[in-house]
C-alpha cells in the first residue's frame, strides 16, 4: 500500500512541473539537464509513457533514471504509463492530474523536446502575475516564442501567442473553462482507440468547425465591443486560422481559449530552444524548413527577476 500525503489547500498556491515523455531519452536528458537548476520549491510530475516491450525493452527504464539523476527526489512524482497512451492523451491527463486531483493553482505543461532557458520558469510566473495585475483575460504565458527572430522587440515586450504551445504555463481558473471542451474532445474522439495517433482527423476538424460557427456572432460582438481589461488582441482571423490547422489537443487548447476569451502571452523574443528533430510532427527536413536547426535561444540576465513587461500588437 502506498501513502500520498498531500495538502489540497497549500497546492492551491503552489505551481506543478508536468514533464511529459517516452520514446526520445537523449532529447529528455537534454530537457531534464535544462530543468535541474530552475525548479526551486516547485513539484515536479513526470509522465513516462512508452511501456516495456520487446520492440522497447529499455527505453521506458531509461527515462526512470534519467528522472532519478536530474530531479529533487523529495520534490518528483513519476507516473510511468502502463500502456502507451500517446502524447496527445498524456498531456490531457497531466492536467488532470494536478488540477482535478491534487488542486494546484498552476501547472507547466511540458514535453521532451524543448530546451529552456535559464530563469524560464520564474519569467513565466513573473509574467503570469504580472497579467494577472494588469489584465482580466490571461490564462497561460509561456517562454517559447517564434516571433522575435522575425522583427525587433524589447527583451520583455510580450504579445498574444498562437503558435506552438511549448512548455507554457496555465493557471487553474484557466483550465477550468477549458476542460468541458477536452471532456468532449476525449469521450468523442479518444474513446475505443488503440493510440492517440488514430484518432478520428476528420471528424475532429468538423466538430471544432462547428463550434466556431455556432459561436463566432458573440465572438463578434466581443471583438467589436472589445474585451474590459483584457490584453490587446485583435486576431481572430489568426486564432480561427490556428485552431483549424490541427486534430491535436494544442488545436482544442486554441479552441477553448478562443472561446472563452482567453489568451496565452509570451515574450517576442523566445526564451527556448527546440531540440525534436525527431518525433509526431517532425523530421529533419520539416524541423530546417521552420528555421530550427539555426535556432538561437535568446537569455537575459534578469528573466529570474524582471516584474515589468509590455504588451504589444504584432500587428502594428
Amino acid at each position: 500500500m502506498k501513502i500520498e500525503k498531500y495538502d489540497f489547500n497549500e497546492n492551491l498556491n503552489k505551481t506543478a512541473i508536468c514533464i511529459v515523455t517516452a520514446q526520445r531519452p537523449k532529447y529528455f536528458e537534454q530537457v531534464l539537464q535544462s530543468v535541474e537548476g530552475q525548479i526551486g520549491d516547485r513539484d515536479v510530475f513526470v509522465f513516462i509513457d512508452f511501456p516495456e516491450s520487446k520492440f522497447s525493452p529499455s527505453i521506458q527504464q531509461k527515462n526512470i533514471d534519467l528522472s532519478k539523476k536530474y530531479l529533487p527526489e523529495n520534490q518528483t512524482t513519476l507516473i510511468v504509463q502502463q500502456s502507451n497512451a500517446g502524447c496527445g492523451k498524456s498531456m490531457v491527463k497531466a492536467r488532470e492530474w494536478v488540477f482535478d486531483h491534487l488542486l494546484y493553482g498552476r501547472a507547466f505543461i511540458m514535453e521532451d523536446d524543448l530546451v529552456l532557458s535559464t530563469g524560464y520558469f520564474d519569467l513565466c510566473e513573473n509574467l503570469m502575475n504580472w497579467t494577472d495585475k494588469n489584465y482580466s483575460n490571461v490564462g497561460m504565458t509561456q517562454g517559447w516564442g517564434e516571433q522575435g527572430v522575425k522583427r525587433l522587440a524589447e527583451p520583455f515586450d510580450v504579445y498574444a501567442c498562437y503558435d506552438h504551445f511549448w512548455s507554457y504555463l496555465i493557471n487553474r481558473n484557466c483550465w477550468i473553462q477549458l476542460k468541458p471542451f477536452f471532456t468532449q474532445f476525449m469521450e468523442m474522439f479518444m474513446r475505443n482507440i488503440p493510440t492517440y495517433a488514430h484518432r478520428n482527423h476528420q471528424a475532429i476538424m468538423q466538430w471544432k468547425h462547428n463550434i466556431i460557427q455556432q459561436m463566432t456572432p458573440n465572438k463578434q460582438n466581443f471583438l467589436n465591443q472589445g474585451s474590459p481589461g483584457g490584453f490587446p488582441d485583435n486576431d481572430e482571423m489568426g486564432q480561427r486560422k490556428s485552431i483549424m490547422q490541427t486534430s491535436g489537443q494544442d488545436s482544442v487548447n486554441l479552441l477553448g481559449l478562443y472561446y472563452t476569451n482567453q489568451v496565452r502571452v509570451a515574450p517576442v523574443k523566445g526564451r527556448s530552444s527546440p531540440i525534436g528533430e525527431y518525433g509526431i510532427h517532425f523530421n529533419p527536413q520539416v524541423f530546417a524548413r521552420k528555421g530550427f536547426d539555426k535556432w538561437k535561444m535568446f537569455q537575459h540576465p534578469d528573466d529570474s527577476t524582471n516584474k515589468e513587461f509590455k504588451a504589444v500588437s504584432l500587428k502594428d
